[in-house]
C-alpha cells in the first residue's frame, strides 16, 4: 500500500545518506544504481508508488553528475528497442487486450519532475534526433492551419517511417504540458524549460539557403500556434514562477548566494516568457542576438 511506499522511500533516502557519510563517498553511483535495477525488477514497476520511489531516486541522483549520467544511461539500456514511446505499437496493444503485457513505459507526468526529465531526454535521442533537422526545414517552408501535420508527414516520408504519429506526441509538445501542469516551486521546473526552448527555439539548419536567404531562422511561430491554449498556460505559470522566484529572493535577502540565485531564477523567467510569444527572434542566428536586455541575450545564444 502507499504507506509501506513511504516508509520504503524513507528507508531508501536515509540509506543512501548514511552509505555516503558513513564511507566519506563523493557519490552515491554505485547504490542508486542498485536501487534502479531492484525497482525496476519488480512485476508492473510502472504504477504510481514505484514510480514515485525512481523520482526521488533520480532526485538524489541528478545532484551527482555521474550519478545522474549513470542513471540515464541505465533507462536508455532499458528502454532499448522498445517502440511503445508514442503510445503502444500495434502487437503491444494486442497483447494488452488479452492481458499478456504491461507497457512498458511509465506515463509522463508533473508530478514525477525528475523522472520526466530523464525520459522525455531519452526519447528525443532515440526517436525523433535523427529526424528533426529535416522536420525543422519541411516546417519552415509550410503554410497553412495544418502546417506541423503536412511537415511531419513529409518528414516521415522521407526517412521511410511506418510508425508515424501526430504532432501532439512529439517531446517538445511533452515537455510543453509537463510545464503546464508542473508545481512552479519544483526543484527541476527552470530546468524542464530549459529542455522545451532548446527545441521550441532550434534553429532550421543554415545548410538550406533558401531558407536563412529569407529571413526564416526559426519556426517557434508554428510550435505556438499548433497549440495556442497549452502555451498560454506556459505563459501563465512562467509569470507565477516569476513572481514566486523575485518573493524567495526576498525572503532570503540575508543569504546572499540564495537570494542572487532566485534573482537570476525569476530575471530568466521574465525572459521566457518574451521567447514564448515573440516571433521576432525567428528572424535571428545564434550569431545575430542583440536584442533588449530583458530577453538574455547571453543565455539566448547558449540555447540558440
Amino acid at each position: 500500500n502507499t504507506y509501506t511506499y513511504i516508509n520504503i522511500y524513507v528507508f531508501v533516502f536515509y540509506f543512501i545518506y548514511l552509505y555516503i557519510c558513513s564511507y566519506g563517498l563523493s557519490t552515491p553511483l554505485n547504490l542508486i544504481n542498485a536501487w534502479l535495477n531492484l525497482l525496476t525488477a519488480l512485476p508492473n514497476w510502472q504504477n504510481t508508488n514505484v514510480v514515485y520511489l525512481l523520482d526521488m531516486i533520480l532526485r538524489i541522483a541528478y545532484q551527482f553528475s555521474d550519478a545522474r549520467y549513470q542513471a540515464v544511461e541505465f533507462f536508455h539500456n532499458y528502454f532499448k528497442g522498445c517502440d511503445e514511446w508514442k503510445g503502444a505499437s500495434k502487437m503491444s496493444t494486442l497483447k494488452t487486450l488479452f492481458g499478456s503485457v504491461q507497457l512498458r513505459i511509465p506515463t509522463i507526468s508533473p508530478l514525477y519532475g525528475w523522472l520526466a526529465l530523464v525520459l522525455l531526454e531519452i526519447e528525443f535521442k532515440t526517436q525523433e534526433a535523427f529526424f528533426w533537422p529535416e522536420f525543422l526545414r519541411q516546417l519552415a517552408v509550410a503554410n497553412g492551419r495544418n502546417s506541423l501535420e503536412a511537415a511531419l508527414k513529409k518528414t516521415f516520408a522521407a526517412f521511410k517511417l511506418s510508425n508515424t504519429f501526430p504532432p501532439q506526441l512529439l517531446v517538445i509538445y511533452k515537455y510543453a504540458n509537463v510545464i503546464a501542469g508542473m508545481d512552479i516551486g519544483h526543484p527541476v521546473f527552470p530546468i524542464m524549460c530549459q529542455k522545451f526552448f532548446e527545441l521550441y527555439l532550434s534553429r532550421v539548419p543554415l545548410e538550406c539557403d533558401e531558407y536563412s536567404f529569407g529571413g526564416v531562422y526559426g519556426v517557434s511561430d508554428k510550435f505556438y500556434e499548433f497549440n495556442g491554449p497549452l502555451m498560454k498556460k506556459i505563459s501563465t505559470n512562467l509569470k507565477a514562477a516569476d513572481v514566486f522566484y523575485a518573493n524567495e529572493a526576498t525572503k532570503r535577502a540575508t543569504e546572499e548566494s540564495l537570494s542572487i540565485f532566485y534573482n537570476d531564477c525569476s530575471k530568466i523567467m521574465k525572459s521566457y516568457v518574451l521567447w514564448l510569444q515573440e516571433t521576432v527572434i525567428n528572424q535571428h542566428c545564434k550569431d545575430d542576438c542583440n536584442f533588449p536586455p530583458q530577453y538574455n541575450n547571453e543565455k539566448l545564444r547558449e540555447i540558440l
